[in-house]
């Protein structure tokens, strides 16, 4: 059986319901009239990935869920893709995922990025915080240079928030962006809702030491949340004198204390409670 149809007499739609998220974002759905062996199908999509070729391509039996695992790859580039594969079920149809991808629930929460990232930005980015929502809309980031006009738009719609919204302050959980984006950013909110308070967090995976990378951002912020992924129980006296014992000389500090637990840091008070720590001088 051969199956084959113009792009023009393709209907393109939004599903419903969203189905599983490794299969990507993008299906064709293929129906079956008659038994048959074989079936091939050729498929004209709008694809820019520039390795077409080189991607996966699932083909579902919608009727039992079950993968079809005898397909054959005539062609695949960006203008359509030509395969054949064996029908279990028939008459019947078929769902065809020809941008599938391996979930990495890290940055950005997919290996290579958000399915929109992968198929409108393809290369050269890097992916970074991904929240997903109960309808199966998600927000996604990417890293930007220090330099970046985008923060044109992110410098203006944080005036937008503050005068529409009325926020009093802000969350930085790491940037990329540079001190004289956040001096920006400061006089941004005193215009606007004066007193607001800007609190900036670090992990180390990100900074490799927080404090040096961002120590000219000291000025403009309230206070900092350092701390994530420090093992302080496996520090040395010379690590604690030089990354633990300033704490109390910065901005008011909220140590991130074992991954996700804080802990206010007062002068009057060690920073670990009942415990004595010598330092090499």
């Amino acid at each position: 059986m051969v199956v084959g149809a113009g792009a023009a007499e393709i209907p393109y739609g939004v599903v419903q319901q969203p189905w599983d998220i490794h299969l990507g974002h993008h299906w064709a759905r293929i129906q079956a009239a008659q038994p048959a062996g074989a079936m091939r199908v050729s498929l004209p999509w709008r694809r820019r990935d520039s390795d077409a070729g080189s991607r996966n391509i699932i083909v579902v039996d919608a009727a039992t869920g079950e993968r079809i695992r005898n397909v054959a790859r005539i062609e695949i580039n960006r203008e359509y893709g030509d395969l054949v594969f064996q029908p279990k079920t028939a008459p019947g149809e078929y769902y065809v995922y020809y941008l599938p991808y391996v979930v990495q629930m890290k940055y950005g929460g997919y290996g290579g990025g958000f399915p929109w990232l992968r198929e409108h930005l393809a290369a050269n980015y890097t992916p970074q915080w991904f929240q997903p929502y109960p309808d199966g809309t998600a927000d996604a980031s990417i890293l930007n240079s220090g330099e970046s006009r985008w923060y044109n738009y992110y410098i203006e719609g944080l005036a937008r928030l503050a005068q529409n919204v009325h926020i009093d302050g802000l969350y930085l959980d790491d940037v990329s962006y540079d001190r004289r984006i956040l001096k920006r950013m400061r006089k941004v909110l005193e215009r606007n809702r004066p007193g607001s308070m800007i609190d900036l967090h670090s992990n180390t995976a990100f900074s490799i030491g927080p404090a040096n990378q961002y120590a000219e951002f000291f000025p403009y912020v309230d206070r900092l949340w350092f701390g994530e992924s420090f093992n302080y129980n496996a520090m040395s006296p010379d690590a604690w004198l030089v990354e633990v014992s300033g704490i109390p000389l910065l901005p008011d500090e909220d140590v991130v204390w074992n991954a996700h637990k804080r802990q206010v840091w007062h002068v009057s008070e060690p920073l670990v409670e009942s415990q004595t720590v010598k330092m090499a001088m």
